[in-house]
């Protein structure tokens, strides 16, 4: 996403595009649909492949109902990472136009948020179900539960819902959106 979005504001592109019909709203949607498809292809190829090649070793999921039961758990998965790596890099993207500074921010955004939450549960004693809002984990957690893994079991013990990192999951996906389209929809183009 920094690549994507930095550079228009960074070159003075985007005054471009918005000087045409385009808005402001379909102009981040596009990117983040753009982000998102990048996104797809790195989170489907390889499982995909990997199916693709187990199956055609005969070593793969057996028979039809296994092999589209698998099919479609890596479909699934691939959107909710896609999803959610999307609305996270297009919020972070959406607060600087510098690269670099985005890319860091998505990074530091991430590891502090999931410390905090891990704080919050480990020491403060919080319930276990806040873990489904680490950052760090909530998404891949998910995808762990679509693979089979029922309720997971967080480092420190404690039992977290696969509905928590669901929930956790949707939640900074749409806050990145979100922040997102209000950072674009309030920015200052000069011309």
């Amino acid at each position: 996403a920094p690549e994507a979005l930095c550079p228009d504001r960074r070159n003075g592109i985007l005054s471009l595009y918005l000087a045409t019909p385009l808005t402001r709203s379909r102009y981040i949607a596009a990117k983040a649909a753009a982000v998102f498809t990048a996104l797809l292809l790195v989170t489907l190829g390889p499982p995909l492949l990997y199916l693709i090649g187990l199956s055609a070793q005969n070593a793969g999921p057996h028979g039809l109902g296994g092999f589209l039961s698998t099919l479609g758990r890596i479909a699934a998965s691939g959107l909710i990472l896609s999803a959610f790596f999307t609305g996270f890099s297009v919020a972070a993207s959406s607060l600087t136009d510098r690269k670099a500074f985005a890319a860091a921010g998505i990074f530091f955004f991430s590891q502090v948020v999931g410390t905090f939450v891990a704080i919050l549960v480990d020491v403060a004693k919080l319930p276990g179900w806040i873990l489904g809002f680490s950052t760090n984990s909530a998404a891949f957690a998910l995808v762990l539960h679509i693979f089979g893994q029922g309720n997971i079991t967080a480092e420190s013990g404690y039992e977290v819902p696969a509905v928590a990192f669901a929930i956790g999951t949707a939640f900074w996906t749409i806050l990145g959106g979100a922040i997102a389209w209000y950072r674009y929809s309030r920015l200052r183009v000069t011309r």
